[in-house]
């Protein structure tokens, strides 16, 4: 806390009046001087008085952030914190694992960057939401709204970050009347794969494909062969374990387990950083013992051995003809299903790495099948309440 405090209002050759604010930092014992705009002596005065109760009750940093712009304080924050993971045995200690942060943020120091962060208020953040939802996407039509909420998400955090830091004393996220972040508002995927679909997906995996194409002003057609061997068991592994497409790219071979048919997804590896533990069905164990016999006899060895495989996957859904799908579509395929076999929601949880009800529910697709399991349900609850009643109607 200063030692001294002290203020006065003075007018520039330019015949504009100042209030000057002056203190002295009992931590370094440096003096410093303070100055801001005013339209009259009235209002240089309570200037001083508002800059002399934020130095006593955040500090020297909080006057001193009233010129800081929310560009060098964003990139301050991207180069301490959105950083590589930095893991201390299977638990991650700093940093991110995810690079997706690094893109939000690029839109929010573009719109932000030259604007002081203590004068960033909520109206401004809801003008940002606006501007952005009638920006064109690089896919092709508009920016999603729930693309928008990440990067609104992540300019919370910044806040935050600055309250930690003492930049500023309050978040524009903290005003009254305002609703910045509504997941509500997010169109929720309901996507999953039909067992026909499914079907047809695996068969694409190998196979052939007739292509045509022109040279030289005259049509040609020809046939390519492919073969994603290591696609086809990535799917199988996505549909029937529920695992992510992340914890199934990490995945080395001492966590599989083809004695007791059980995988070991390290915390490391898990977006909620809990180690679990999933079973294999028997074509999922088919498949990765086949990758095993091909693949070097290393235990530590990633047995997917790819990085990624949005290009194939893409390809394989284009000869399968089964259009809209995503990879993490099978994550929901996998849950919807386990729920409709009937395994407890609990176990389900467990298996699928949920920690919140509300984000499992969200995952829980409604099938045809589903459906008709409940109507039977209730079908056979009514009939057994109307012989119930009739019984006692005749007893009486």
């Amino acid at each position: 806390m200063a030692k001294e405090t002290t203020g006065y209002i003075f007018e520039d050759k330019k015949g504009r009046l100042w209030a000057r604010f002056t203190y002295t930092n009992e931590l370094t014992g440096k003096r410093h001087s303070v100055k801001r705009r005013a339209e009259n002596r009235t209002e240089g005065r309570e200037v001083i008085k508002k800059l002399i109760r934020e130095l006593e009750d955040d500090g020297p940093r909080a006057i001193q952030a009233d010129r800081l712009l929310f560009g060098a304080i964003a990139e301050n924050y991207k180069e301490t914190k959105l950083i590589d993971a930095v893991y201390s045995g299977e638990r991650k200690i700093a940093g991110l694992r995810s690079p997706s942060y690094k893109s939000h943020i690029k839109p929010l120091i573009e719109h932000f960057g030259r604007k002081g962060i203590k004068h960033i208020t909520a109206t401004d953040i809801q003008k940002y939401k606006l501007i952005r939802l009638d920006k064109d996407s690089r896919r092709g039509g508009k920016i999603s709204i729930a693309t928008i909420n990440r990067e609104l998400a992540l300019l919370r955090v910044i806040f935050n970050y600055a309250r930690s830091e003492m930049w500023v004393n309050r978040s524009p996220f903290e005003a009254k009347g305002f609703t910045l972040i509504s997941m509500a508002d997010e169109e929720k995927r309901d996507r999953i794969l039909s067992l026909a679909e499914e079907k047809r997906l695996l068969a694409a995996c190998q196979g052939t494909r007739s292509i045509g194409y022109e040279r030289k002003g005259k049509k040609i057609a020809a046939e390519i062969k492919y073969n994603f061997f290591y696609l086809k068991a990535l799917i199988i592994a996505a549909v029937d374990t529920a695992m992510r497409k992340g914890e199934l790219l990490k995945l080395v071979w001492r966590d599989v387990d083809f004695e007791n048919r059980e995988i070991v997804i390290r915390a490391m590896n898990t977006k909620i950083q809990t180690r679990r533990m999933v079973g294999m069905t028997s074509r999922v164990r088919d498949s990765l013992e086949s990758l095993w016999r091909i693949g070097p006899p290393d235990p530590n060895a990633i047995v997917f051995g790819i990085s990624d495989f949005k290009r194939s996957f893409e390809t394989v859904c284009d000869i399968a003809i089964v259009d809209s799908l995503r990879f993490h579509d099978l994550r929901h395929t996998s849950t919807t299903r386990m729920v409709a076999a009937g395994m407890p929601i609990a176990e389900v949880m467990k298996i699928t790495g949920y920690l919140q009800m509300t984000t499992f529910l969200r995952y829980v697709n409604q099938t045809t099948d589903i459906t008709r399991k409940h109507a039977s349900a209730l079908e056979a609850y009514l009939d057994l309440e109307a012989d119930r009643l009739e019984k006692k109607d005749i007893r009486l």
